[in-house]
């Protein structure tokens, strides 16, 4: 069987977001042709860059031969007009489009249009014969599409994690707990300091925080507003602890995987709305953490008592609970053991490549589908 064209059209970084890095991944692994990945409507582009985006897309869109456009669904306004014009496209060219779905909040994005809006999308969103998404309770998400096949492909942690593990120091007796995502308020940072102020206040010393990452604009706080704030609340703190908390920035990959392996705990007390399956939880767990996050959205999907702990999401005493009644140090490093197995099993790389692969056709396989 002749293997499909695929025009790949979504974010690649920066900035570095689950969903931008799932879509390198994809590139990097299934794309021969540079010509056939397109990265429209960059944030923080000018109006002449922004109108460069849409001649190029419409230029690829018109000219290039393709079978299959794989495309991230948007989920705002804007994004969805882009979504629609690609899939006008489609239908001219007789192709079929592929979306995968990296958010958990597309439905209520769905519900929150007009009418009219709402029958365009569902009306160009007919040549859409698959939509991926990151798990079974997903499919929900997309269930305006009736017609529509839904895959679940598992998101996955970067290959390197399989390749350079560091041993972690139990020997010292102190606890070393990362923060590792975007630095926005929906992903509970700003709770995450209070709480560990807390901790150490109440005298519990032996326990480090590092905190790596950058500022980035959400529902709540803009990127200044949340900057500002974090940097009052982080000085306030290290003025009396300095040696407990750091704030390291933004990493590169090396720097992520060597941080990661060196650390005892992951936490992410996220409540953003949007909220799937973070990639930085499945990092953690492929370097041997235990997980702290919040019972939201699917998390509870991937983590339960087995391998970390579900906290209230935005409720700061039961965040500081968790800190405050960490599992002894021999079952954080048995929690931690169990984690690389799980991670390394469900969500590598290799494993994400090939099921993305089968559902465009590029394998010859069929993809894992619930029935609506």
């Amino acid at each position: 069987m002749t293997k499909p064209k695929v025009l790949f059209i979504g974010p690649l970084p920066p900035p570095y977001t689950g969903q931008s890095i799932a879509f390198e991944v994809v590139v990097k692994n299934l794309s021969e042709d540079d010509r056939y990945v397109l990265n429209p409507f960059r944030l923080g582009q000018s109006n002449l860059g922004f109108f460069k985006e849409v001649y190029t897309l419409l230029k690829a869109l018109i000219l290039l031969r393709y079978d299959t456009v794989y495309f991230t669904c948007s989920r705002t306004k804007l994004g969805s007009i882009r979504d629609v014009i690609i899939l006008f496209f489609v239908r001219i060219k007789g192709a079929i489009g592929i979306n995968h779905l990296h958010g958990a909040d597309f439905q209520t994005f769905y519900e929150s249009l007009t009418k009219w809006h709402q029958w365009l999308i569902r009306k160009s969103f007919r040549v859409v014969t698959k939509s991926i998404v990151l798990s079974p309770n997903m499919i929900d998400q997309l269930s305006m599409f009736h017609e529509m096949e839904k895959c679940v492909v598992a998101n996955s942690y970067h290959h390197k994690f399989d390749f350079k593990e560091i041993e972690k120091n139990w020997d010292s007796g102190m606890i070393e707990v990362i923060y590792h995502s975007n630095i926005m308020a929906s992903k509970g940072i700003l709770l995450l300091l209070a709480a560990f102020q807390k901790l150490l206040k109440n005298g519990h010393l032996k326990i480090n925080l590092t905190i790596t990452g950058d500022f980035i604009s959400d529902y709540l706080m803009n990127s200044d507003d949340i900057k500002a704030r974090f940097i009052n609340k982080l000085t306030e703190i290290q003025e009396e602890y300095p040696e407990n908390i750091h704030y390291i920035g933004p990493v590169d990959l090396n720097q992520k995987v060597e941080m990661l392996n060196k650390s005892h705990v992951f936490v992410l007390p996220t409540f953003h709305k949007g909220e799937a399956i973070p990639l930085t939880i499945l990092e953690a767990m492929r370097s041997g953490l235990y997980i702290i996050t919040t019972d939201h959205n699917y998390l509870p999907e991937i983590i339960n008592k087995t391998n970390g702990e579900l906290i209230k999401p935005n409720d700061l005493d039961s965040l500081y609970t968790s800190l405050e009644h960490l599992p002894s140090s021999t079952s954080l490093a048995e929690i931690g053991e169990n984690n690389k197995v799980i991670a390394s099993q469900i969500y590598s790389e290799k494993l994400f490549i090939d099921n993305v692969a089968d559902v465009l056709n590029l394998n010859g396989n069929t993809c894992l589908q619930r029935d609506q």
